[in-house]
């Protein structure tokens, strides 16, 4: 399969579980629950202003961020427009949401100190 033929079926699959993916029904994806907690043990040990969620989902992690160190920026970036929606909806005050591709990384070089990814 090409890149851009997987990408196409993952816009696809993530449009779909969009509205569910933080629910307790959100089927084989709520096993990326089980990362929060490492992230966040692993963000304590190093100083940081401006975080990247690459693949960032409806940002259940900027929403865990952002309510810890309120005074620090985030940015979400996730491949699936659905996906974006739903951040968006959270009106976390202090991100930005981006539909985008980690693969052609829509930011000036030096944008963050820290990138996250999860799953």
């Amino acid at each position: 399969m090409k890149n851009e033929e997987y990408k196409k079926l993952s816009i696809s699959e993530f449009t779909k579980v969009a509205g569910r993916y933080e629910s307790n029904h959100a089927g084989i994806y709520e096993m990326c629950k089980k990362d929060y907690p490492d992230i966040l043990e692993e963000l304590e040990k190093e100083p940081f202003n401006d975080l990247l969620d690459a693949g960032c989902g409806p940002a259940p992690m900027i929403s865990l961020l952002s309510e810890k160190y309120p005074d620090r920026h985030y940015t979400g970036l996730d491949l699936t427009p659905a996906m974006i929606e739903q951040a968006k909806k959270k009106n976390i005050p202090n991100a930005t949401f981006v539909v985008g591709d980690c693969e052609n990384f829509p930011f000036e070089n030096d944008s963050f100190d820290a990138i996250i990814c999860s799953m």
